[in-house]
């Protein structure tokens, strides 16, 4: 695996310099400590798996011009005893906005992400191999993702938004070795009503339509044989719904539920259901100081039998599993004008599965720094 911080070290370089001589900005610096139970996500009664401490580090900073704003992330958890669990990931956005009315504001840009991480097989609980060939990058990629949104704020009570976007993404090439080509072209068109019928309550209600073709992946007929001649195709439909309620001036709950369903284009081999459910709690006691909780289940059903070459192609067999969260952070030190601020990262999760290799539990806990300049 290779880091992807040298490309767009300049990048950041130009960031923080910009940061450091113009007024509307802000550059956070954040540095933590970590335990991970299980990284590669391996069931323990297949494999022995290896717990792994990790350092994280991530530089995040925006800078705004007028009504336009640059926005860029670089993250990287970097373990003890097995560098194949490194991860990197580097975004950047830029993002214009334009009221176009009293009541209209549209908001456009574009991002970009790389992600970059070693795969290990959940069959072999060693490194991705295909024909013999090590391909630990195989799920590594980059997007870019222009989008529009338009939002109108039709009352006190009502706000509709409408958005667009569409988003191309690029793995690794493994074409050569046999390996499907996984990358895609995907557009999105969503729609959020959000109704407040009192000031401390909202309900939006959500639906999301979206078409994503492959470039060079065939269609497979309902056994999982390719369908000759054929390109891949997924259309989604999406509903969801969110719910916030204010318990005080210090402290939100959020409830939400999504449902998506897929639908490939050829025999229904990909057709999938997928549920998720959540909660999340939001307490601010007093400035700098927050404590967050999410509670989520996730559920998502295949219409086919699984099938064990699933990993070649970006697919999960049928599963579902809860995860918890727990983040707590405040003040630890002055320094010049702003807080040093500790935090601590707590998450637990458990997933069963149809296919036993893709059944785990993973537990994380990390302390650590941020601070603002």
């Amino acid at each position: 695996m290779t880091s992807i911080f040298k490309p767009y070290r300049m990048m950041v370089l130009a960031l923080v310099v910009a940061t450091s001589t113009t007024t509307a900005n802000e550059l956070e610096v954040e540095v933590g400590i970590g335990y991970d139970s299980n990284p590669f996500r391996l069931n323990d009664a297949l494999f022995s798996t290896s717990s792994d401490t990790f350092l994280s580090t991530e530089l995040e900073g925006e800078l705004e011009l007028g009504n336009l704003s640059l926005e860029a992330d670089v993250e990287q958890r970097t373990y003890s005893d097995d560098d194949r669990a490194d991860t990197t990931r580097f975004e950047a956005e830029v993002e214009y906005e334009q009221q176009l009315s009293k009541v209209v504001e549209l908001e456009a840009g574009i991002e970009f992400v790389s992600s970059d991480r070693s795969y290990v097989s959940r069959f072999s609980g060693d490194t991705f191999r295909f024909g013999g060939v090590n391909a630990e990058d195989r799920y590594d990629f980059t997007r870019w993702e222009p989008s529009a949104r338009v939002t109108a704020k039709l009352s006190d009570q009502h706000r509709l938004r409408l958005t667009l976007s569409h988003r191309q993404q690029d793995y690794d090439d493994f074409t050569a070795i046999g390996l499907s080509n996984l990358d895609y072209d995907q557009t999105n068109i969503e729609a959020q009503w959000r109704y407040r019928p009192i000031d401390a309550f909202t309900i939006t209600p959500e639906l999301e339509l979206s078409q994503r073709d492959y470039d060079d992946r065939p269609a497979a007929d309902s056994a999982g044989a390719d369908i000759p001649g054929s390109t891949l195709s997924y259309d989604y439909v999406g509903v969801g719904l969110r719910l916030r309620y204010e318990l005080s001036d210090k402290t939100t709950i959020s409830p939400r539920i999504n449902f998506v369903q897929r639908e490939d284009n050829g025999g229904g081999f990909y057709d999938t259901d997928d549920l998720r459910v959540a909660v999340s709690l939001n307490h601010k006691p007093a400035k700098n100081q927050r404590l967050y909780m999410v509670l989520s289940y996730s559920d998502l059903e295949y219409s086919r039998a699984n099938t064990t070459n699933i990993e070649e192609d970006s697919e999960a067999p049928s599963r579902s599993g809860w995860r918890i969260r727990v983040s707590y952070e405040q003040p630890v030190l002055q320094l010049a004008d702003e807080h040093l601020i500790g935090f601590v990262n707590l998450q637990a999760e458990d997933f069963d599965a149809d296919l036993r290799e893709y059944q785990y539990d993973r537990y994380q806990a990390t302390v650590g720094v941020k601070y603002s300049f």
